[in-house]
Protein backbone atom coordinates (compact mmCIF):
# COMPACT_ATOMS: atom_id res chain seq x y z
CA UNK A 1 0.00 0.00 0.00
CA UNK A 2 1.13 3.49 -0.82
CA UNK A 3 1.76 5.79 2.10
CA UNK A 4 0.41 9.30 1.67
CA UNK A 5 2.22 12.41 2.76
CA UNK A 6 0.39 14.71 5.14
CA UNK A 7 -0.32 17.09 2.25
CA UNK A 8 -1.72 14.27 0.08
CA UNK A 9 -3.81 12.96 2.96
CA UNK A 10 -5.22 16.42 3.63
CA UNK A 11 -6.04 16.92 -0.06
CA UNK A 12 -7.83 13.55 -0.14
CA UNK A 13 -9.73 14.49 3.04
CA UNK A 14 -10.87 17.78 1.46
CA UNK A 15 -11.90 16.11 -1.78
CA UNK A 16 -13.90 13.45 0.09
CA UNK A 17 -15.57 16.03 2.35
CA UNK A 18 -16.55 18.26 -0.54
CA UNK A 19 -17.76 15.32 -2.64
CA UNK A 20 -20.05 14.22 0.19
CA UNK A 21 -21.45 17.73 0.64
CA UNK A 22 -22.03 18.14 -3.11
CA UNK A 23 -23.79 14.77 -3.14
CA UNK A 24 -26.08 15.93 -0.31
CA UNK A 25 -26.82 19.18 -2.16
CA UNK A 26 -27.74 17.30 -5.32
CA UNK A 27 -29.85 14.77 -3.39
CA UNK A 28 -31.75 17.71 -1.88
CA UNK A 29 -32.33 19.03 -5.41
CA UNK A 30 -30.61 22.32 -4.64
CA UNK A 31 -28.55 24.49 -6.94
CA UNK A 32 -25.49 26.25 -5.57
CA UNK A 33 -27.52 29.46 -5.56
CA UNK A 34 -30.38 27.90 -3.58
CA UNK A 35 -27.95 26.46 -1.04
CA UNK A 36 -26.26 29.83 -0.71
CA UNK A 37 -29.64 31.46 -0.02
CA UNK A 38 -30.33 28.92 2.75
CA UNK A 39 -26.90 29.66 4.22
CA UNK A 40 -27.15 33.44 3.94
CA UNK A 41 -24.00 33.68 1.80
CA UNK A 42 -23.25 34.67 -1.78
CA UNK A 43 -23.53 31.90 -4.42
CA UNK A 44 -19.87 32.42 -5.35
CA UNK A 45 -18.94 31.22 -1.85
CA UNK A 46 -20.60 27.85 -2.45
CA UNK A 47 -19.02 27.59 -5.91
CA UNK A 48 -15.55 28.32 -4.52
CA UNK A 49 -16.05 25.75 -1.77
CA UNK A 50 -17.13 23.07 -4.25
CA UNK A 51 -14.21 23.97 -6.56
CA UNK A 52 -11.76 23.77 -3.61
CA UNK A 53 -10.77 27.41 -4.04
CA UNK A 54 -10.00 29.80 -1.24
CA UNK A 55 -9.80 29.00 2.44
CA UNK A 56 -11.92 26.28 3.95
CA UNK A 57 -13.17 27.15 7.41
CA UNK A 58 -15.25 25.24 9.90
CA UNK A 59 -17.88 27.95 10.25
CA UNK A 60 -18.62 27.68 6.53
CA UNK A 61 -18.80 23.87 6.70
CA UNK A 62 -21.10 24.18 9.70
CA UNK A 63 -23.43 26.52 7.78
CA UNK A 64 -23.40 24.13 4.82
CA UNK A 65 -24.34 21.17 6.97
CA UNK A 66 -27.09 23.11 8.75
CA UNK A 67 -28.55 24.24 5.43
CA UNK A 68 -28.53 20.62 4.22
CA UNK A 69 -29.98 19.25 7.48
CA UNK A 70 -26.86 17.12 7.87
CA UNK A 71 -24.28 16.53 10.57
CA UNK A 72 -20.57 15.83 10.74
CA UNK A 73 -19.63 12.50 12.31
CA UNK A 74 -16.17 11.42 13.40
CA UNK A 75 -15.43 7.76 13.81
CA UNK A 76 -12.32 5.79 14.59
CA UNK A 77 -10.76 3.76 11.81
CA UNK A 78 -8.41 0.83 12.17
CA UNK A 79 -5.98 1.48 9.34
CA UNK A 80 -4.74 5.00 8.86
CA UNK A 81 -2.58 5.76 5.86
CA UNK A 82 -0.47 8.88 5.82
Amino acid sequence: MKEFSLEESYEKFLMDLIAQIVKLRIEEGLSQKELALRMGVKPISVKKFEDIEGNLNLEFVYKLLRALNAEFVIRRIDNVEG
